[in-house]
């Protein structure tokens, strides 16, 4: 190691070795923070907010893993593979796409049609993410 002018005062003993970083809580926790900014969210959706009982023993599994447990949806219902999946999704959508894909989701009546729709609109925005259903489309 070759020390520059302004740290020759340093010995070895001294320098810096070790940087660590806190990203799972263990020296800040920030359950609170993460559990408040859930229950925002909840209630901006017009959920019902959650106790931070329920909450913290899932912080440490992530943002995915909170949204889940907040909208209730099940552990089973998304697999790891697809979460990477929707989240390239999520990243590759600009607010002004996002807004013409909930203005034409509003004019459908049933759950059906707007499934159909996505499916459409997924598979043929990202072919190389769902190949499977480059074989059987879906029509409505």
């Amino acid at each position: 190691m070759t020390l520059r002018p302004h740290e020759k005062n340093l010995s070895r003993s001294n320098a810096i070795k070790t940087v660590l970083f806190d990203l799972d809580g263990t020296l800040a926790d920030t359950a609170p923070d993460l559990a408040y900014a859930l229950n925002c969210v909840l209630e901006e959706q017009g959920c019902k907010p959650l106790p931070y009982e329920t909450i913290r023993p899932v912080v440490s599994h992530g943002g995915i893993a909170l949204i889940k447990l907040g909208f209730g949806i099940d552990e089973l219902s998304m697999n790891a593979l697809s979460i990477l999946k929707v989240k390239k999704i999520i990243r590759s959508f600009s607010y002004h796409d996002a807004q013409d894909l909930v203005n034409q989701i509003l004019a459908f009546e049933t759950a059906k049609e707007v499934e159909k729709f996505l499916i459409n609109v997924l598979s043929s925005r990202y072919p190389k993410l769902f190949p499977e259903l480059q074989e059987n489309p879906v029509h409505h």
